[in-house]
C-alpha cells in the first residue's frame, strides 16, 4: 500500500482510505479548538519562537510591516520593499520609480488591496497588479513616519524632518494639512485610525484627534511622558504608551495605576491582538512587552499592574534587544522587526515548562499519580505539578532521580542516586537503597504495598528495612532496560527476555512467551490501558491479549520506532512518545490496526514545528503521563513539555494563493493574471506562493497546467513550476493549497496565457503542408496509376499484337494455301464432264470450301479490328440466351459511346455476356436491367435482376464448385485493371458491377491511327 504523508495539526500523517480514516479524522477534530491568537495564559517563552536572520536571506534593518488581501507579509527595510510567503523573501522594489535607492520606512495595506510604501526620501508609492507607481507627494521632504487609512478611504501620512509634516490623499490627490487643520508643527510621533472613523495623532508634546467628517483636529489634555504610541483595544478605547507606562486615554477612566511598560525615548509601536492583549516594540533596547487583559481603568495597585506586564528580550531568547516594529498577521502570528532580521511567535501545541529543563544524566523520570498530580524527576530534585498548576519543588538533594512509582495507599516512591524516599501527604520518609553498584532502572509497588526495583542484576524486593534479590533470566537484549508496572489486579509485569514478560503475583511468577524470538527486543515501556496492556520500544508497538501478543512493527510504520511513553485518554485517544516526536492516534483505529495489520492507523505527529525542543532520551522508559487536568506530560532530552488535547488550536483559514511571476523568453511578468506571450515561446517558469505564515513548511501545494499536465503535481516545498517544449495555444495554470492543518483552498489562483504561433506553427503553414502532402500523394497516386495502366495497356498491346500475328499467319499460310487448293480442285472439276456423278460431288465440296474460306476471312478480320458495337453485342447475347422466353431485358446506355481498345472490348463483352447468361439461365428472374455507362474516368457495366440471388456458399467461396464462370469474370476484370463486384440484394436478385479505368478501356486517337496503319499494312487479299 502506498502511504502519503501530509500535515494535520502540526505533523506528518499517513492517510488510509476507507471509513476508518474519516472516523479517526472526525474524532481528532472534536478535540481541536477553533483558531485564535496566542493564548494569553501562557508566557511569551511558551510560544513557538522562530527567527529569520540576514544570513538566512531576511532583509536588513526592517522598519515596518503590512499584510494585504493577497496574504503576503509585506516588509519595509533598508534595501527597499519585500514580500514574504513564509519561505522566500522576494525583493519587489529598491526605490521609487526613477529615483535613487531609498529605505522603506512605512507601509499600509489599503482596503482596495493595494500596498502603500513610504520612503526615507519622503516619497510615497502604491503597489498594485505587479507595478510600483509613484503617487507624487508635492514638495515631499523628510522620511515617511507612518501611513494610516481612515474609514472614509482617505490615506494620511506623517513626515519627519521636513515640511509638509502631514499630508492627506483623497479624491486622487495629496493635500497638505496646514494651520486650518489645527495641527501645530511640533514633531510627529505616531498615528492611529480608529474603528469609529476618527483619526488620532501624537506629537512630542500633545495628543490630537479628528472626528469623522471634520477638517479640524482637537487637542486632548493628556500629560505625556515623551514619545507616545497609540493603540485601540477590543472595546474601542484609545491607549497611550510612553515612558510613564500604558494606559487608556479615551473611553475609560484613568483612576487606576498604569501598566509599567518599558520606557522608549525614541517612540514605540504598539497594538492590541485579537485576544485583547497589548503588545509593544520599545525601540529602546528593552525588547518587546506584553500586557495580558489590561483594564481601561488601570489596576488598583502597581503590583497587580506589574503582574500582568511581561517583557521579553535577548536574554530570554529574542534575537535582538533593539526591536523596531511589531505586527500581528491574520493567522494570529506575532512578528518582531529588528536590525538583523525578524522574529515570529505563534501558538504552539507543545508547551515548554521553563522550570523543567535540567535533565538528569539518565533522562527525566515522570509519574502520573492517582490524585491527578504529576511528578517530574529533574537533576535538582523532584517537582510536583497539581492539576491546572505550575511545577514546584518537593524534594531536592541526594542525587538525581532514577525511578518513581505509586503504591495502592497513594504513597509516591522516589528512587534517587543516594536514597529511597517515600512521599505521602507532604511527609517524606528516607530509606536506604539496595546494595547495588548499578543504577536502578524502574520501580513498582504490588497489591501488598511492597516496593519492587529493577536493576541490571535482577529484581529487588523490599522486606522490612532490607532488600531481597530475585534473579532474572539472562536477557539477550543489550539495551539494559527493564521496565516494570503494577497492574490493576495487583500483579506485577516486568520485562524478562527479548521474547517474554514475567507476571508476578508473589510468591508465584509466570513467564509469558511470545510467538517469536526477539519479538520484544528493545522494549522500553509497558503501559496498562483501559482494555489491554501495551508495550513499546524500538520494535514498534505490541498489544497483550492474555498470553498472546499482536504487533505493529516499526518497519511497517516507521513513526512507531523507539516508543518510550504511552498514554490513553478517556476521549479515546492514544498518545505516544517516539523517536520522531509525539504521536496521536485514535484508540479505536489503533485497535483496528492491531486486528487488521494490513491497515495502518491514521496518526498525527507533533514535532519541533509544534514546539517540542527535542525528542525522547535513549534511556527513557515512561516518557508520557497524564495529569488530572487532562494535560499530557512528555519527557525529552531538553526538558519536560506538555500538551492539552482539549485546547489544541486549529488553523481554520485556508491559505491565499498568488501567482507572483511568469518568466519566459527573457522577460519577467509580475503578478500576472492573463498574458499573451510572443510567438515561438517554448519554455516558462511560473512562480507562485501559498500564503499561510503559521507553519509554511507544512503547507501542501498542488499545481496543474491545463494543456500540458494530465494530473495535479505535488512540488513539495518548491514554489516554482517549470515547463519546456510548449507549443502555441492557450494554457491555464492552476494552483491550490492546504494550510498546516489540512484546510484547503481549492479555488486557488489561476493564470491564463496564450503563446502565439510562428509562421511555421500557424494554421496557414499547416494548410500549406497539407496541400503539399496532398499534391505529393496525388502525384504518387498518378504515377502509380500510370504505372499500372501502362502495364495493363502493354499487356493489351501484346495481346493485340499476338492477335495480329495470328491473323497474318492465318491469312498468309492457312487461308492462302487453302485458296490454292480450292483453285486446283476447281481446275480438276472443270475437266470432269458435267453429267458425271463425281462432278456434282466435287462442285458441292467446292461450295463448302468457299464457305469455309469466307468464315476464315471473317475470323481473321475479327482478330485485327473491333467487331461491332459493344451494346449491340450485349443485346445479341441477351437474345441468344433469352430465346423467346418471358424474361424482359432492358439495356440503358449512358454517355456518348467511345471507341474501345479491341482487347479490352472483347474482355468487357465476355464479362458482360457471362453476367447476362447467368441471369437468364440461373437467376429465375422476371426482369433484367443492364446499363452501359461511358464516363470520363471509367467504362462501367451494371446488371441487376429480380431473381433468387446467389446462394450464400457461392458468395462465400466466390464461385460454384467445378464451375469457373465467376472466377473467369474476376480474372478478366483484374487483367483490365478494373473492379468486379457481385452481390445479392436483401429482397432477392443479384447485382453485378464492372468498372474499367478509362486508360484501359478507351482507345485514343494515336492508338486508333496505329490500328488503322496495322490494318492497312496487313489488309486485303482475303
Amino acid at each position: 500500500m502506498a502511504w502519503k504523508e501530509r500535515n494535520i495539526l502540526g505533523g506528518s500523517i499517513v492517510r488510509i482510505g476507507g471509513w476508518l480514516k474519516w472516523l479517526t479524522l472526525c474524532v481528532a477534530g472534536l478535540a481541536v479548538a477553533p483558531a485564535a491568537a496566542l493564548d494569553p495564559a501562557k508566557t511569551i517563552a511558551q510560544y513557538k519562537h522562530s527567527r529569520w536572520l540576514v544570513e538566512d536571506g531576511a532583509p536588513e534593518s526592517i522598519s515596518s510591516f503590512a499584510q494585504g488581501a493577497d496574504g503576503y507579509l509585506w516588509i519595509g527595510a533598508r534595501d527597499g520593499l519585500f514580500r514574504f510567503d513564509g519561505i522566500r523573501f522576494e525583493h519587489v522594489a529598491t526605490s521609487l520609480p526613477g529615483r535613487s535607492p531609498s529605505m522603506v520606512t512605512a507601509l499600509l495595506a489599503a482596503r482596495d488591496g493595494s500596498i502603500w510604501a513610504g520612503f526615507e526620501t519622503g516619497g510615497i508609492a502604491r503597489y498594485s497588479r505587479g507595478a510600483l507607481v509613484d503617487t507624487r507627494v508635492p514638495n515631499a521632504q523628510g522620511y515617511v513616519m507612518s501611513l494610516v487609512q481612515t474609514a472614509d478611504g482617505a490615506i494620511w501620512a506623517q513626515m519627519g524632518g521636513g515640511l509638509p509634516s502631514r499630508v492627506r490623499f483623497a479624491k486622487g490627490g495629496w493635500e497638505a494639512l496646514g494651520e486650518s487643520w489645527n495641527l501645530p508643527n511640533e514633531g510627529n510621533v505616531d498615528a492611529l485610525a480608529a474603528r469609529d472613523g476618527s483619526l488620532w495623532m501624537t506629537t512630542i508634546r500633545s495628543v490630537f484627534f479628528l472626528k469623522p467628517g471634520s477638517r479640524r483636529f482637537q487637542r486632548l489634555s493628556v500629560d505625556l511622558g515623551g514619545h507616545a504610541a497609540l493603540s485601540e483595544d477590543a472595546s474601542g478605547h484609545i491607549w497611550l504608551s510612553d515612558s510613564r507606562g500604558s494606559r487608556a486615554i479615551a473611553g475609560g477612566t484613568t483612576a487606576g495605576v498604569a501598566y509599567p511598560t518599558p520606557p522608549f525615548p525614541r517612540g514605540a509601536r504598539t497594538f492590541f491582538d485579537r485576544d485583547n492583549v497589548l503588545w509593544g516594540a520599545t525601540r529602546s533596547g528593552s525588547g518587546i512587552f506584553r500586557v495580558r487583559s489590561p483594564r481601561p481603568g488601570g489596576e488598583p495597585t502597581l503590583a497587580q499592574a506589574a503582574a500582568k506586564t511581561e517583557t521579553f528580550g535577548r536574554f530570554d531568547g529574542l534575537t535582538s534587544q533593539n526591536t523596531r516594529n511589531i505586527f500581528e498577521d491574520r493567522e494570529g502570528n506575532i512578528w518582531i522587526a529588528h536590525t538583523g532580521g525578524l522574529d515570529r511567535f505563534r501558538s504552539a501545541s507543545i508547551i515548554n515548562e521553563p522550570l523543567l529543563t535540567q535533565v538528569p544524566r539518565w533522562g527525566e523520570v515522570l509519574l502520573g499519580a492517582s490524585d491527578g498530580s504529576v511528578y517530574v524527576g529533574e537533576a535538582p530534585g523532584v517537582y510536583r505539578i497539581l492539576p491546572g498548576g505550575h511545577p514546584h519543588l518537593v524534594l531536592s538533594g541526594a542525587g538525581e532521580s532514577e525511578a518513581m512509582c505509586e503504591g495502592p495507599d497513594g504513597a509516591v516512591w522516589m528512587i534517587q542516586a543516594q536514597r529511597v524516599v517515600r512521599f505521602m501527604e507532604g511527609r517524606r520518609t528516607n530509606l536506604p537503597r539496595p546494595a547495588s553498584h548499578q543504577a536502578i532502572i524502574d520501580c513498582a509497588v504490588d497489591s501488598n504495598n511492597v516496593l519492587w526495583l529493577t536493576a541490571a542484576e535482577g529484581l529487588y524486593r523490599r522486606i522490612g528495612a532490607g532488600w531481597s534479590l530475585h534473579p532474572m533470566p539472562e536477557n539477550e537484549d543489550s539495551s539494559g532496560n527493564m521496565p516494570i508496572i503494577a497492574k490493576r489486579d495487583g500483579s506485577l509485569l516486568v520485562y524478562a527476555t527479548a521474547r517474554s514478560l514475567r507476571r508476578i503475583s508473589f510468591p508465584r511468577s509466570t513467564d509469558l512467551l511470545l510467538a517469536r524470538a526477539g519479538a520484544l527486543n528493545g522494549l522500553r515501556t509497558i503501559y496498562e490501558g483501559p482494555n489491554a496492556v501495551l508495550a513499546g520500544g524500538s520494535f514498534g508497538l505490541a498489544r497483550l491479549d492474555g498470553d498472546q501478543a499482536r504487533f505493529l512493527s516499526s518497519k511497517q510504520i516507521s513513526i512507531l520506532a523507539n516508543v518510550s511513553g504511552i498514554v490513553q485518554t478517556p476521549a479515546g485517544e492514544t498518545w505516544l512518545m517516539t523517536g520522531r516526536g509525539i504521536v496521536r492516534i485514535s484508540t479505536a483505529a489503533l485497535s483496528y490496526a492491531f486486528d487488521k495489520s494490513r491497515f495502518p492507523p491514521h496518526y498525527e505527529v507533533f514535532d519541533y514545528r509544534d514546539g517540542i525542543p527535542a525528542f525522547n532520551s535513549r534511556d527513557g522508559k515512561r516518557d508520557a503521563v497524564r495529569g488530572g487536568d487532562g494535560r499530557i506530560w512528555f519527557a525529552t532530552t531538553a526538558g519536560t513539555v506538555w500538551i492539552d488535547p482539549a485546547r489544541l488550536r486549529r488553523n481554520n483559514l485556508p491559505p491565499p494563493l498568488a501567482i507572483t511571476a511568469l518568466k519566459a523568453g527573457g522577460a519577467i511578468y509580475r503578478d500576472p493574471a492573463r498574458l499573451s506571450l510572443p510567438a515561438g515561446t517554448s519554455t516558462a517558469e511560473i512562480n507562485y506562493a501559498a500564503l499561510s505564515l503559521a507553519v509554511p513548511e507544512r503547507v501542501e501545494v498542488r499545481y496543474r497546467l491545463e494543456g500540458a499536465d494530465t494530473d495535479w503535481i505535488d512540488p513539495g516545498m518548491r514554489r516554482q513550476a517549470f515547463y519546456t517544449n510548449l507549443g502555441p495555444g492557450t494554457y491555464r495554470f492552476r494552483v491550490i493549497a492546504a494550510n498546516n492543518d489540512g484546510v484547503w483552498n481549492r479555488k486557488g489562483a489561476t493564470l491564463e496565457f496564450t503563446i502565439a504561433p510562428t509562421f511555421f506553427q500557424s494554421n496557414w503553414f499547416l494548410l500549406l503542408c497539407l496541400i503539399g502532402v496532398a499534391m505529393l500523394a496525388w502525384l504518387a497516386y498518378s504515377i502509380r496509376v500510370r504505372q499500372v495502366t501502362s502495364r495493363i495497356r502493354a499487356g493489351l498491346e501484346v495481346r493485340l499484337a499476338e492477335r495480329e500475328r495470328i491473323a497474318r499467319e492465318l491469312h498468309d499460310t492457312l487461308l492462302q494455301t487453302f485458296q490454292g487448293l480450292v483453285l486446283r480442285f476447281q481446275a480438276v472439276a472443270e475437266r470432269i464432264p458435267a453429267d458425271q456423278p463425281l462432278r456434282s460431288v466435287i462442285d458441292h465440296t467446292l461450295d463448302r470450301a468457299d464457305d469455309a474460306l469466307a468464315e476464315g476471312r471473317k475470323r481473321v478480320l475479327e482478330l485485327r479490328t473491333v467487331s461491332g458495337d459493344l451494346a449491340e453485342a450485349l443485346v445479341r447475347s441477351a437474345e441468344e440466351y433469352g430465346g423467346h422466353g418471358s424474361i424482359r431485358f432492358n439495356l440503358t446506355i449512358e454517355g456518348h459511346p467511345r471507341a474501345l481498345q479491341p482487347v479490352a472490348r472483347d474482355e468487357i463483352e465476355q464479362v458482360a455476356a457471362e453476367a447476362i447468361r447467368n441471369a437468364f439461365l440461373h437467376a429465375r428472374a422476371r426482369e433484367i436491367e443492364a446499363a452501359l455507362s461511358y464516363r470520363a474516368n471509367e467504362l462501367r457495366f451494371d446488371l441487376r435482376d429480380d431473381g433468387i440471388g446467389l446462394p450464400a456458399n457461392v458468395m462465400e467461396r466466390g464461385g460454384r464448385e467445378g464451375h469457373f464462370g465467376l472466377v473467369g469474370m474476376r480474372e478478366r476484370a483484374r487483367r483490365l485493371g478494373g473492379m468486379l463486384t457481385i452481390s445479392s440484394r436483401e429482397k432477392g436478385g443479384t447485382e453485378v458491377a464492372l468498372s474499367v479505368p478509362a486508360r484501359s478501356a478507351y482507345a485514343d486517337t494515336r492508338q486508333r491511327r496505329r490500328l488503322a496503319s496495322i490494318f492497312s499494312a496487313g489488309g486485303g487479299g482475303y
